[in-house]
């Protein structure tokens, strides 16, 4: 299984990564063959999206000389892949917008079947709905794309506990990232016995 983990934080070390950790702890400890990359977003070079459609009326191609390039090749190589990201004014941070926008290039041929989970974390505590607007983003987006939202995480860190104090997200985290996996095997096995 190969799964690719995408850090939309500009903090390496925050409480977004920290929870993605415990995240990826429960995937590599459920399949200990699992493949597992995390790419640190703010570290990376990539361009905001022109609106030029070149990509479309190429088939694919974006003509962006960026670290999106790769990072397309790691997203159709994936069998899942994880958004982790803070919520920044009700959204998600600039370098996850910025991967977003680039994904013009990317068909549902590319990604259809592939799991996907979203880990946020935001400062201000409900009635706050930032999460639930992320969340309904994705969710437009991964329909389009014919992705299946495996589930979605998200705790308070400012007005509640920091991850790194906050067990029981680091516990959640962490058997969501068990769940991942065992409904991967889940249905590979039965496409297995189906054919």
């Amino acid at each position: 299984m190969n799964v690719l983990a995408l850090l939309g934080s500009p903090r390496e070390k925050g409480n977004t990564a920290l929870l993605l950790d415990h995240y990826l702890r429960g995937v590599k400890e459920c399949d200990k063959s699992a493949r597992v990359e995390t790419v640190f977003l703010h570290g990376k070079d990539i361009h905001p999206c022109t609106g030029c459609y070149t990509c479309v009326d190429t088939g694919g191609t974006c003509v962006i000389d960026d670290d999106m390039q790769d990072l397309y090749t790691k997203l159709k190589d994936a069998d899942a892949f994880i958004f982790a990201t803070p919520i920044y004014w009700w959204s998600i941070t600039a370098q996850l917008k910025k991967f977003i926008d680039r994904l013009c290039p990317i068909t549902s041929r590319d990604l259809e079947g592939k799991k996907f989970a979203l880990l946020m974390t935001y400062g201000a505590a409900p009635p706050n709905r930032g999460p639930e607007m992320v969340t309904d983003m994705f969710e437009e987006i991964w329909n389009s794309f014919k992705v299946d939202f495996v589930h979605v995480y998200s705790t308070c860190t400012e007005d509640y506990l920091p991850v790194s104090e906050n067990e029981k997200a680091q516990r959640d985290a962490y058997e969501l990232g068990k769940e991942l996996v065992r409904k991967i095997a889940a249905e590979r096995h039965i496409r297995k016995d189906i054919q």
